[in-house]
């Protein structure tokens, strides 16, 4: 930051600029008062820089204001983001994911392998058609929550199992083959 223009008259005792380090930056947001009892410092963080190239960066939490917004019922989180490469530029808009609890494990199979005929599908009914020794098979699932293009399986897919797309013409034991490339399906 400048402090003075070219060709100001300037003494030992003004200050000219200050310089600043980016390496380290720090990402605010504003926590509603309910979330923060599953926060704490150092917990695992994710920011999506916005902008033309969207980009994530590995954060941490630093600090977590102890002072709650009397209006908007919410306090400042700040999450250390690590920016050696200089890629972020301070003032950028953000979104801030932080991670609490465990990891939990699910199953989830692509959107498209699971039959969404309203008459065999309800809302906690549903079928996928598994691939077993090169023939396919029909199994009614338990489908829980929708996340981007998969479906979490609740129950009725123990382990893992390869799956066929939809298909009009799938009967009991039909001969299937894996298509190169394509790690959930079998057609």
């Amino acid at each position: 930051m400048r402090f003075v223009e070219v060709g100001e008259k300037a003494d030992q005792d003004t200050l000219l600029m200050t310089l600043f380090s980016t390496d380290i930056m720090f990402a605010q947001v504003e926590v509603a008062e309910e979330d923060l009892q599953d926060l704490e410092v150092g917990q695992e963080a994710e920011v999506l820089f916005e902008g033309e190239d969207e980009s994530t960066a590995g954060g941490r939490v630093e600090l977590i204001s102890p002072y709650i917004d009397p209006k908007a019922r919410t306090a400042r989180v700040r999450v250390r983001v690590d920016n050696s490469t200089g890629s972020y530029i301070p003032g950028m808009f953000a979104r801030i994911r932080i991670f609490v609890g465990e990891a939990e494990q699910k199953v989830t199979v692509p959107q498209r392998a699971i039959v969404t005929n309203a008459e065999i599908m309800s809302a906690d009914k549903a079928i996928v058609f598994l691939v077993r020794h090169s023939r396919v098979f029909r199994r009614e699932v338990s489908p829980g929550q929708r996340e981007v293009e998969r479906v979490v399986v609740l129950s009725g897919l123990p382990g893992i199992h390869a799956l066929a797309p939809i298909s009009q013409h799938w009967k009991s034991t039909t001969k299937a083959f894996l298509v190169r490339g394509n790690s959930d399906f079998y057609r």
